[in-house]
């Protein structure tokens, strides 16, 4: 690559001369670089962060950060600032020799340190983390979303209590219900296995009773 410049520092390769012996100056400068030994080639990696806040999406005071992690390695490849609701390119080096078909990364949710956040005290929700596999024949780009949910409103619990019956011989101050259990006056005799109506015999009793009676009533009246 090269660049022509006349005396005052302009792009110009033209310059003017005369017969009396005039003169000019013209400059070329030439660039060239270094190539690396060998081939490199980056992979692309778009991390999409999305922070809601009882469901919309706000931007809060907290920083939050991305690790890049290699199969089975606790020691990101790249851990980087993540920006809220927006995206972030992370170019990743490959080897030079032996480039994979493909390749795989995890991404999680770290601190400014690299380390994955404790989910017990993360103050908010993550989904999103996961392996993201970058393609050759997709040019090594990928792209994935990190979610953080968080909800202010608290839920407040009220204590269910059963209606009133109509039924209720007792009912405390504090709503809650006692019920009584209703017991039946009808008391009915054991079975014995003699299936005979007891009805029945209590009546040919009565009758016989009766029968005896209006005899002997007879018999004496007769005597008098």
């Amino acid at each position: 690559m090269y660049n022509v410049k006349d005396e005052s520092g302009k792009e110009n390769n033209q310059v003017i001369v005369s017969t009396s012996g005039s003169s000019g100056n013209m400059y070329v400068d030439n660039y060239f670089y270094y190539l690396p030994q060998g081939y490199y080639q980056n992979c692309t990696l778009k991390i999409n962060k999305n922070v809601l806040i009882d469901g919309e999406k706000k931007t809060v005071d907290d920083t939050f950060y991305a690790g890049i992690f290699e199969k089975d390695s606790d020691i990101p490849v790249s851990n980087i600032d993540l920006v809220q609701n927006g995206t972030v390119e992370v170019n990743i080096e490959l080897p030079e020799e032996d480039l994979p078909e493909e390749i795989t990364y995890t991404i999680k949710e770290t601190n400014s340190n690299g380390e994955p956040v404790d989910k017990k005290k993360f103050p908010y929700t993550v989904s999103g983390e996961g392996n993201i596999t970058l393609k050759e024949s997709e040019g090594y780009e990928g792209s994935i979303t990190l979610t953080n949910s968080q909800s202010t409103v608290t839920s407040t619990v009220v204590p269910a209590t059963n209606p009133p019956s109509q039924n209720n011989n007792y009912q405390s101050s504090n709503t809650s219900v006692v019920t009584h259990q209703t017991i039946s006056t009808n008391v009915k005799s054991p079975k014995t296995g003699d299936n005979t109506h007891i009805v029945l015999w209590l009546v040919i009793l009565v009758a016989a009773a009766a029968a005896g009676t209006f005899i002997v009533y007879k018999i004496n009246k007769k005597n008098r």
